[in-house]
């Protein structure tokens, strides 16, 4: 259990190292499927390998997402400091006729730390529900699934 939550935690700095050096350089997609995307996809698997290999209790599917988000805050205190985040709104902000694509003066704005907050511990949340759903339809009643 140590280990997987050693490894978590390596990824998570893994990617808050390649989100920082790569910010300058990043697209809006890209950018989002880093910060908004990769942390729920493995706070999912590690929340799987926990439940499946160790049967422990759902406190991850809150403990895990702390993790991701005091990853993402760090994220944004860097950018900000290094002034990486002025340079991605520079290269990514739009404006045409039509269409006009402006982005958020600060990841650590109240709106978008909330909006994290809730999309990680959600995501969390409800993988956690299909993974007991899953248990009780294959015989394995609750109260095993999470000892």
């Amino acid at each position: 259990m140590k280990k997987l939550i050693a490894y978590n935690t390596l990824i998570h700095l893994g990617i808050l190292i390649i989100s920082t050096v790569s910010m300058p350089y990043l697209g809006i997609l890209e950018l989002a499927l880093l910060i908004y995307g990769s942390p729920p996809i493995f706070n999912a698997i590690f929340l799987y390998l926990l439940s499946r290999y160790t049967h422990q209790k759902s406190y991850w599917s809150i403990i895990l997402p702390v993790i991701s988000l005091v990853n993402y805050l760090l994220l944004g205190l860097l950018v900000n400091y290094l002034g990486f985040w002025e340079t991605f709104i520079r290269n990514n902000t739009i404006s045409q006729e039509d269409l006009s694509i402006e982005i958020t003066s600060s990841l650590l704005e109240p709106s978008q730390i909330i909006f994290v907050s809730l999309l990680y511990l959600a995501t969390a949340y409800l993988f956690q529900l299909l993974i007991l759903r899953k248990e009780t339809n294959h015989g394995i009643s609750r109260s095993k699934a999470f000892k």
